[in-house]
């Protein structure tokens, strides 16, 4: 989650707040995880690899360029990982 994400939701939740009744939070609660389909997954990484390799055919290789690339493998495939071995455990 990048930090305009969580500056656009915290100021989100502040104006809810302030339109309506005070007490009641419950807009601000994150929603449920739902499952990654097959399809998600497939989505996903193929997004991935694309936008990864226009980094690399357009920027210069150099350690912020593969620190970025690592960094968001890890933010793409830690949840997938995740997702896949809740699900082979709960089967």
């Amino acid at each position: 989650m990048g930090i305009t994400q969580i500056l656009c939701t915290f100021v989100s939740c502040i104006i809810m707040r302030n339109l309506y009744n005070k007490s009641d939070l419950n807009y601000c609660k994150p929603m449920a995880r739902r499952k990654f389909t097959t399809f998600n997954i497939i989505c996903l990484v193929s997004l991935w690899v694309i936008l990864s390799g226009c980094v690399l055919a357009y920027s210069p290789i150099n350690f912020m360029t593969i620190f970025t690339i690592i960094a968001s493998g890890i933010i793409v495939f830690v949840p997938v990982y995740k997702s896949k071995k809740k699900e082979k455990d709960n089967h």
